[in-house]
């Protein structure tokens, strides 16, 4: 499941959107209630640092609502939690990495294969 960042863009709170995951993540759990379900981590958006300097407001409250994410998917032994952050981030871990997502919101064709290989690993991991 990777859902959320347009909700912020159309000025919806952080509590809303983590409220919208929950929504979703529970009509799946009712449908499927068998279904293992990855949460994936909302990824990181922004041309301005991500730390330190003039806050990220965007940012901080995808961070909010991933730690809350992450904590859920620990409840249920059919929910995880995949962090896909810190693969766009550039090694000091301060910005987006250009070359993964240039526009600072979508991946790039590299930052995508980049991402869906960690998604699959983490697949497997799961399916063993």
């Amino acid at each position: 499941m990777l859902i959320g960042t347009n909700d912020f863009a159309d000025l919806c709170s952080r509590g809303s959107i983590l409220a919208g995951n929950i929504a979703v993540l529970k009509e799946i759990m009712t449908r499927k209630p068998h279904t293992k379900v990855v949460i994936n981590s909302i990824l990181p958006v922004g041309p301005a640092p991500l730390v330190g300097g003039e806050p990220n407001r965007r940012w901080m409250a995808y961070q909010w609502i991933n730690t809350r994410l992450e904590c859920l998917a620990a409840t249920s032994e059919n929910l995880f939690f995949f962090n896909g952050t810190s693969y766009f981030l550039t090694d000091d871990g301060q910005q987006i990495n250009r070359t993964l997502m240039s526009d600072y919101l979508h991946p790039s064709k590299e930052g995508s294969l980049l991402l869906g290989s960690g998604i699959v690993e983490t697949l497997s991991e799961l399916l063993v």
